[in-house]
């Protein structure tokens, strides 16, 4: 599968300006890249993570 580049990205017409997304899981590794790239895509992302 290829990876869309920012212009492609917006081209395709997947913005996610102004949604909200919850991302749980998201103290470090893989959940914390995808808070980073929702937010750089738009979105107002949030973590959570559990530390049990």
């Amino acid at each position: 599968m290829a990876e869309l580049n920012e212009q492609q990205w917006k081209k395709c017409g997947y913005s996610l300006d102004g949604r909200v997304a919850l991302v749980t899981g998201a103290a470090g590794g893989l959940g914390k890249a995808i808070v980073a790239e929702l937010r750089e895509r738009g979105a107002r992302a949030k973590s959570s993570a559990s530390s049990c």
